[in-house]
């Protein structure tokens, strides 16, 4: 088989006349100088000449006598696959076998989750509030409160004290706390001072004192 290459360069052979040595052209004969055209006065004859019948071989066709020159399409270079390591498995020959190289083992405390200490809600409800409330103490928060709850009880009657405490606590617990219980965990329980102070200031009044 012949590729398109080769092909291009015996066109271009045969269109320039080259030859390899030992295949030169026979020297032509010489012809007389005549006019390109014959001239258009003289009469025609009725038959044109036969053209001369060469039946020698043509060289190109002695070099490449076994080759084939009708096709011009290359047939596709077959692919081999790679094959595998081992049996059954689809890993070449740049892949590390498992388990070859080391691999780290992080801590433990580092890949599992601390275990939770086991409280009821209700208990942790009851810390929850507790220590938002004692961080209010802590803040100053529960002495406004108490005092408010005192001046309307000695001022008016100890009804009123508990009707503004109780109304207090829920005031802030529907404008306030209600809209901040969903947030991130640390923010919603320092969110809940102000309610868990209030209701403290509350339990903690002694109208009789």
């Amino acid at each position: 088989m012949t590729g398109g290459d080769e092909l291009r360069a015996r066109h271009y052979l045969h269109r320039t006349g080259a030859r390899p040595i030992g295949h030169q052209e026979p020297p032509m004969p010489d012809r007389p100088i005549t006019n390109r055209l014959p001239d258009w006065w003289r009469a025609k004859p009725e038959q044109l000449p036969e053209p001369s019948t060469d039946t020698s071989p043509d060289w190109w066709d002695e070099l490449y006598s076994g080759d084939d020159v009708t096709s011009t399409v290359k047939e596709p270079a077959a692919t081999v696959a790679a094959e595998p390591r081992g049996e059954g498995s689809g890993t070449t020959w740049w892949t590390a076998q498992p388990g070859y190289y080391p691999r780290p083992h992080p801590p433990a405390w580092l890949t599992e989750a601390p275990a939770r200490i086991p409280l009821s809600p209700k208990t942790r409800a009851a810390l929850y509030n507790a220590s938002a409330a004692g961080t209010g103490w802590a803040l100053g928060l529960y002495d406004p409160f108490a005092g408010a709850l005192a001046s309307c009880g000695t001022d008016f009657s100890i009804s009123g004290a508990l009707v503004l405490g109780t109304g207090g606590c829920l005031l802030i617990a529907h404008l306030w706390d209600r809209r901040t219980r969903h947030w991130w965990p640390g923010l919603a329980w320092a969110a809940r001072i102000p309610l868990a102070t209030a209701v403290l200031a509350l339990a903690l009044w002694a109208p009789a004192a």
